[in-house]
């Protein structure tokens, strides 16, 4: 049940045949009309659900919806568990549930304008339609594009530059950075910070100045409570279309290329190159000073310790490895336990 504190609905009824027109995709079944949007369980009847997932399919057979997206892949399967509703087909399934979840749905903001109470220097440039929230600091020098918005008590640093349509959450700090267009960066997050720089001194470590920035490129998402350190003398950048998740910490000088994906809890350590199209499952953990070719994937809680060639495939385990190459190995550990404690 989508909240209605929360979220404001922007249409009542749309029919299943103009949203297959809208988004040029196939329709199977009756064209009805659709009020909702639900989840497979808990759907009824006017209502539109989906299954982006095998393990949610047998819910066709009891599922109350009108309608449901579906992949081409599961298909078949669904028409003969259920043949009795519509179905909107998409080899992007849910991606096109999320366009369809935008058609009927925006967040609430009750934030309007620039606060009283957020403190702006004279020197910052700020555009037009921004959103200063409440207790916000802008410092000097700050550029500031055109329907910005900054949710209350962050704080902006000297120098900053945050283009057209991006979003900056409450209580974040961002000093030393170059943000793009449409760059969303959630809560709490903390962008351009010292890098882990530090040089041993005789019998102490000395901290050794960081005097690179952050770019964060156009398109860019970055969850709640992310930690990315601003170079020391190269730059920290994330590349377009990036995606990370929360909870991550970015080292200085790391490069991200295109359109990568970074789940919960994963470490990059400092000067650590990926290209494009990298996908990091949670909590996996990268050593420095490595180069990861485009088109890796990382499960979760993978160990990356050496350089990845492009194209490597799907990796697992500590260190990472091919996949069929951790499962032989998990295979020979058990087989080996198995034996070493057979008389306990």
């Amino acid at each position: 049940m989508i909240n209605k504190s929360f979220y404001n609905k922007k249409i009542e009824l749309i029919s299943l045949e103009e949203i297959a027109n809208k988004y040029e995709i196939k329709l199977i079944g009756r064209d009805n009309n659709i009020a909702n949007i639900n989840n497979i369980v808990n759907a009824k009847e006017g209502e539109l659900t989906f299954v982006t997932n095998l393990n949610y399919l047998q819910n066709l057979e009891t599922t109350k919806a009108t309608a449901c997206i579906i992949s081409q892949e599961y298909l078949e399967k669904a028409l003969a568990l259920n043949e009795n509703i519509s179905y909107l087909v998409s080899n992007e399934a849910y991606n096109l549930l999320g366009k369809i979840l935008k058609l009927f749905y925006i967040e609430k903001n009750s934030q309007i304008g620039i606060s009283a109470t957020a403190h702006i220097a004279e020197s910052a440039t700020i555009g037009n339609n921004v959103n200063i929230g409440h207790n916000s600091y802008i410092a000097e020098n700050v550029k500031i594009g055109d329907n910005v918005t900054i949710f209350p008590s962050s704080y902006i640093g000297d120098g900053v530059e945050i283009d057209d349509n991006s979003v900056i959450g409450a209580n974040s700090s961002i000093c030393f950075t170059y943000i793009g267009k449409n760059v969303e960066i959630l809560g709490g997050c903390q962008i351009g910070q010292d890098g882990f720089g530090y040089a041993k001194d005789g019998n102490k470590f000395s901290k050794i100045i960081q005097l690179g920035t952050v770019t964060i490129e156009d398109n860019v998402s970055i969850g709640a409570n992310v930690c990315i350190d601003r170079g020391s003398l190269e730059n920290t950048i994330i590349g377009a279309g990036t995606k990370i998740d929360n909870l991550v910490q970015i080292a200085h000088n790391v490069q991200i290329g295109k359109n990568c994906l970074i789940a919960a809890q994963t470490g990059i350590a400092g000067s650590t190159k990926l290209g494009d199209y990298v996908v990091f499952g949670g909590q996996v953990g990268v050593a420095g000073h490595l180069h990861i070719g485009s088109f890796n994937r990382f499960a979760a809680q993978s160990g990356v310790t050496k350089n990845i060639a492009q194209n490597s495939g799907d990796l697992y385990g500590m260190p990472a490895q091919a996949k069929k190459d951790w499962q032989k190995e998990q295979i020979a550990i058990r087989k080996l336990t198995k034996e070493y404690f057979k008389n306990d």
